[in-house]
């Protein structure tokens, strides 16, 4: 039986953004080695992270954890 991930298109090739909260503000970055960047809110990190790929489809990895 093969993977059913492999079969939906691009389901490898969607951004992964990293989002983190620190303190009462949060970081966001484009890759796990990338350099974190501030925002007000966990809302506006990912505002400013879909804004920073161009809204294409991505997955928000919260605190580790895939959503």
């Amino acid at each position: 039986m093969s993977n059913p991930l492999l079969t939906i298109p691009h389901a490898d090739a969607r951004r992964r953004i990293h989002i983190r909260s620190v303190g009462d503000r949060a970081s966001y970055s484009l890759g796990v080695t990338a350099r974190p960047i501030m925002a007000d809110s966990v809302a506006e990190a990912v505002d400013q992270a879909l804004a920073g790929i161009g809204y294409e489809e991505a997955v928000i990895i919260y605190e580790g954890r895939a959503s």
